[in-house]
């Protein structure tokens, strides 16, 4: 994986917006639609998977188990959501983007098409089933975009315990059980100016309670919560309690005003 050089900066974003967004080009846009035509015929069949064998035990099924259910289905962000994504990383300008929960890629290109735009940046993006990772690096190849984006395979907490570069940018969309188990893994990597965004869904309780963990002032974080489909949570740390935080990198106080990451 490599990381873009080139224009970065204000200057470097309007060259970007003049020429015409990466996300807008022909070759993404034929991508993520085929993707939106997959969702259409495999996510509402899976959820009914899902909630028949969650009435069959009479409990939530999370992990492994519900990752088979979903089997091939996208269930995938809206495009509405994806907008927002694409937004927020060019407004952050992040040189590390960690994203939970892969599926085949739609959010992925979403921020890897910002990255291209931004000329710099990496994404590593976790996927828990095998043959989901594989489609994601199809469908993120064939979008062009393979030369930011790392997949990984397996359970995020593990394929995400080495990080050894600050993080501008977490986005938790993977099993829901696990959204605050993966921001206290990546938390101590997080940049000053991160961003940590989360896709709700509706009747969970394992999102009810990361409401309440990243609205609670003792975590220090700020947060609101953008009404997109079941609700998009966005925190950042309140810079009362990022000013006293150390970068493990570099050893120092991290600055708001700095990126706290090396290239990836």
């Amino acid at each position: 994986m490599r990381k873009w050089s080139g224009h970065g900066g204000q200057a470097g974003i309007r060259d970007h917006c003049a020429m015409g967004s990466t996300l807008s080009t022909d070759r993404v846009q034929a991508v993520l639609a085929r993707l939106r035509r997959t969702g259409e015929g495999e996510d509402e069949p899976a959820k009914l998977r899902v909630r028949d064998r969650e009435a069959e035990l009479g409990d939530k099924v999370y992990g492994a188990e519900r990752a088979a259910l979903g089997a091939q289905a996208p269930l995938s962000i809206t495009p509405a959501a994806g907008k927002l994504l694409y937004a927020l990383t060019i407004a952050v300008q992040p040189s590390l983007i960690v994203e939970f929960g892969t599926s085949l890629g739609y959010s992925t290109i979403h921020f890897a098409s910002a990255l291209q735009d931004l000329g710099s940046g990496s994404i590593i993006t976790t996927e828990l089933l095998a043959d989901k990772a594989r489609l994601a690096a199809r469908n993120v190849a064939d979008a062009g975009l393979s030369g930011c984006v790392e997949i990984r395979h397996g359970n995020a907490l593990g394929t995400l315990a080495d990080l050894d570069t600050d993080v501008d940018l977490l986005f938790l969309d993977g099993s829901n059980d696990l959204y605050i188990s993966v921001l206290e893994l990546v938390e101590p990597r997080l940049t000053a100016r991160a961003l940590i965004v989360a896709d709700m869904s509706h009747q969970e309780p394992h999102h009810a309670r990361y409401r309440e963990y990243v609205n609670d002032p003792s975590r220090g974080y700020l947060t609101t919560e953008i009404p997109i489909d079941a609700g998009i949570v966005v925190s950042t740390q309140d810079p009362a309690s990022a000013r006293d935080r150390v970068s493990p990198a570099s050893g120092q106080a991290r600055s708001s005003g700095a990126s706290g990451a090396t290239a990836h």
